[in-house]
């Protein structure tokens, strides 16, 4: 995917055998055999000069390091993974750019899932406490033609933007929701179903 968007791409692997598979699989990315955490490799790839880094071996450790290594290099953009949880504070204190935690990933996915509506997006934040959703509205939902003020959203609801075709409203009190614009919300988890409600004209 990313050869055919003119992206050039290279994969670091300590495996010499994996490293020939991938070869095989990715023609179009340049293979290395080597330690990712290794400095004198990643100053000889031309670490300081590339796009973007994505950490993502089998271990946190070595992501978070890797990360840490890149971002001090001067990469300009760093993507780390990680499954605990916990690690998330600490890429994002070092400056990494983004996090992929899978359980948190999955999660999200399996959530956008089952809720009811047009949600056409979602994701977990402070570990399942918040969400952010973006949602279309519905033309029977009960906020149309209403100014945001009177929607009656839970307290601590944010409503981050609202697209309307091409146009992008950072909302107010007074702005008005259409038919089908699409909403970006911040908001607790606890209080997702009545937003869903609200906006999908399920509120009474």
């Amino acid at each position: 995917i990313l050869a055919k968007l003119g992206i050039n791409t290279k994969l670091i692997e300590r495996d010499k055998e994996k490293c020939e598979k991938i070869a095989e699989s990715l023609p179009h990315t340049l293979v290395i055999n080597g330690d990712g955490t290794n400095i004198d490799l990643l100053k000889a790839e031309g670490i300081e000069t590339i796009d973007g880094f994505v950490a993502v071996t089998g271990f946190d450790e070595d992501n978070l390091l890797v990360a840490l290594l890149a971002k001090h290099l001067g990469t300009k953009k760093v993507i780390a993974k990680v499954d605990r949880t916990n690690y998330i504070p600490i890429l994002e204190k070092i400056g990494v750019d983004a996090v992929v935690n899978p359980r948190i990933t999955t999660a999200s996915a399996i959530l956008r899932f089952i809720r009811r509506g047009k949600i056409i997006s979602l994701t977990l934040l402070k570990e399942g406490e918040a969400e952010v959703i973006e949602l279309i509205v519905s033309p029977h939902s009960k906020i149309i033609n209403k100014p945001l003020k009177k929607a009656n959203l839970p307290q601590d609801t944010i409503i981050g933007a609202i697209v309307r075709k091409d146009e992008v409203i950072i909302p107010h009190g007074d702005d008005i929701i259409q038919p089908d614009d699409k909403i970006i919300i911040f908001a607790l988890s606890s209080d997702i179903k009545k937003i869903e409600k609200i906006f999908d004209g399920g509120e009474k």
